[in-house]
């Protein structure tokens, strides 16, 4: 994809990853500045951090086509971004979830300003007053806790400041029709207070149209708004309010087609005349799809320098709603139609340190809570008939230190250690058609799960490394609450073991990582079909084991004050080693319906994990009349298939 575009594009070679206004100056200074980045919860040097991140700014994704995070597919390597029927679901180097089920979270969870957005279906969105994305690969267990199994991202939005009065504005005009509108602005008050607020507003046409009607059936929009103010009665303590207010209406999640028909539907159809949809661009639903979202955050996130370190207290509460109503027979015929609403309600209380600078010595050590009561806010209705009513929560609490130890003779040892106590109980009611209760399902369990790391950096020159890690990532259990007689499923962990290399100089970087990942109970979901009785359910359930290994190498380089490039590619080798009860069809019933099948599937490739992924961008940047100036990017990405 090429973009041209008239804006200030921040430089390829180096950014300063923080939440601050941008600076003002962008001349040779900002290339020569050094990459920093806050993937260990304190701020370093990127060349520094024994850890594979990519970071990306605010610009470089619009020069990718357009500020959303949907767009860090064409940026990062080995991450794979796939708008599923409900929300975005992260795979990163192979470990990713299709999880739909209350209760069932992403396991690259999504953090902004360093609150966990749990909710999947509150995670699309554009990027209005994004400073800048971290892509944290691979196991995050002491860092970012549970659910991290596969890695997390990191999305940091500029608090405001008290320096002086300043706005953007974007727009941007897409394919099929599609919109993009962006406008942040930030004022200071007294040099104590400021405020800031950002709104992002999206239409698209859409390009899926009904095989019959030809009408568009994906036309879809999304906005938001967040807002944020600034208090900093002493030069050592901060606080910083923000709200944030978000609607998604996009159908496309749910305007899918039939790779594999039951005999019956395809049977019927064609006797009635009725076509049915076999390519990406059409749909043959006998009901227009629903995918609607809302979610309403709060945050208050309070920093306190206290001369041997820094406390901080980050507080949130979280609101968010799904509505969806999807044709799963994908024909003219009205046998399957889903209707569901979900809705969550997410409190978390972070509290840590983070020890000075001054000392060989350094760690962040902290404490986490986190609260969250989701479920369905209607009865699941499968055909307009009632099914069940679920509702799940969950309250973990854990605490953690993780740090490093110079010992200035170029070796520096790496460390940390999580405990995570989790509680979680489940409650479904049975419907009969009528909507009464027939039976209730209860469920509860416990876990208490450690998690370690550790490694060592050796420093081959001031800014060249190379580091070798051992990580455990987990991801919490949860229960099939659709299903009367399902297992609980079992947490999922990830033993990652990573070797890299990375350098840095005044005009190019290098970054180079293998990895090899040991993967016990990885946590799969799948729509299954009752061939008797048409009844459909969400089979949710452990592949025992597999294995992943791959290479992420990146680098980029600046000719001059005008030009530069940048490079990344990826190969993630991920196979399913041991998994003989795996859901499939194949068959006929004698209901006309497809046979549900288990089937081992040992040797099989993972879902959505692209064995080959890359990216290239070649940059031009010149200076204008006044304050303006021009900036030129030529980009392509690519990625290979997935399953």
């Amino acid at each position: 994809m090429a973009s041209v575009v008239l804006l200030w594009a921040g430089q390829a070679v180096a950014q300063d990853v923080s939440n601050e206004q941008p600076a003002s100056d962008t001349g040779e200074d900002a290339v020569m500045s050094t990459v920093t980045v806050t993937a260990q919860r304190r701020t370093e040097r990127l060349v520094d951090v024994p850890i594979s991140v990519a970071t990306v700014s605010d610009e470089q994704i619009s020069l990718a086509g357009g500020a959303t995070i949907e767009n860090l597919n064409k940026v990062v390597p080995g991450i794979y971004l796939q708008r599923d029927v409900y929300g975005l679901s992260p795979t990163v180097r192979g470990v990713g979830s299709t999880l739909t089920s209350s209760g069932g979270e992403p396991n690259v969870p999504v953090y902004i300003d360093d609150v966990f957005v749990p909710f999947k279906a509150a995670n699309i969105f554009d990027l209005g007053s994004i400073s800048n994305v971290q892509v944290l690969k691979g196991p995050q267990g002491t860092l970012f806790g549970r659910n991290a199994t596969g890695g997390a991202i990191l999305l940091t939005t500029l608090d405001p400041s008290t320096d002086e009065i300043s706005g953007k504005v974007k727009a941007s005009y897409e394919r099929f029709d599609t919109e993009r509108y962006s406008g942040y602005v930030n004022l200071p008050l007294s040099d104590k207070f400021a405020v800031n607020a950002a709104a992002t507003y999206r239409h698209s046409d859409g390009y899926i149209r009904d095989i019959i009607s030809e009408e568009i059936a994906n036309e879809g929009e999304d906005y938001s708004f967040r807002g944020k103010i600034l208090f900093q009665p002493t030069d050592d303590l901060g606080i910083v309010l923000a709200a944030y207010h978000s609607r998604f209406d996009d159908p496309t999640g749910s305007s899918y087609q039939a790779l594999l028909m039951a005999p019956l539907i395809e049977s019927t159809s064609a006797f009635l005349g009725l076509p049915i949809a076999r390519d990406p661009f059409s749909v043959s639903h006998n009901a227009p799809g629903v995918v609607k979202t809302g979610s309403d955050q709060l945050s208050a996130n309070i920093t306190w320098d206290i001369g041997s370190g820094v406390l901080r207290s980050i507080t949130s509460h979280q609101d968010s709603t799904l509505e969806s109503f999807n044709d799963l027979d994908v024909s003219y015929l009205p046998v399957l139609n889903l209707s569901l609403n979900n809705e969550a309600d997410v409190f978390t209380q972070e509290l840590n340190y983070t020890s000075s600078t001054e000392s060989p010595f350094e760690y962040v050590a902290g404490l986490y809570y986190y609260d969250n009561d989701s479920g369905t806010a209607k009865p699941l209705t499968l055909s307009g008939v009632p099914q069940y009513k679920a509702r799940s929560k969950t309250q973990a609490i854990s605490g953690y230190v993780d740090g490093s130890y110079d010992f200035e003779n170029g070796w520096v040892l790496i460390g940390g250690l999580r405990y995570t106590q989790e509680d979680r109980e489940a409650s479904t009611d049975f419907l009969s058609p009528a909507g009464q209760v027939l039976i209730t399902r209860d469920q509860d369990d416990s876990e208490s799960v450690w998690t370690p790391r550790i490694g060592f950096r050796y420093e081959l020159s001031p800014d060249s490394n190379v580091y070798a890690t051992y990580t455990r990532g987990y991801k919490a259990g949860i229960f099939d609450t659709t299903g009367l007689n399902s297992d609980p499923v079992d947490p999922e962990f990830v033993d990652a073991y990573e070797v890299g290399f990375k350098t840095a100089t005044s005009n190019a970087t290098f970054n180079s990582a293998v990895y090899f990942y040991s993967f016990a109970d990885a946590q799969v979901n799948s729509y299954v079909v009752d061939a008797d009785s048409g009844a459909l359910f969400n089979r949710t359930l452990n592949a025992n084991e597999a294995e992943i290994f791959g290479v992420d190498l990146d680098g980029t380089y600046a000719f001059n004050d005008h030009w530069d490039v940048r490079a990344a590619i990826a190969y993630t080798n991920a196979e399913y080693t041991d998994f003989p009860n795996a859901p499939n069809y194949g068959g006929v019933a004698p209901t006309g319906l497809l046979n549900v099948l288990i089937q081992d599937v040992a040797g099989n490739h993972m879902v959505r994990a692209p064995e080959w992924s890359g990216n290239a961008a070649i940059n031009y940047h010149a200076d204008m009349a006044g304050e303006m100036r021009f900036d030129a990017s030529l980009s392509g990405a690519y990625s290979s298939k997935v399953y």
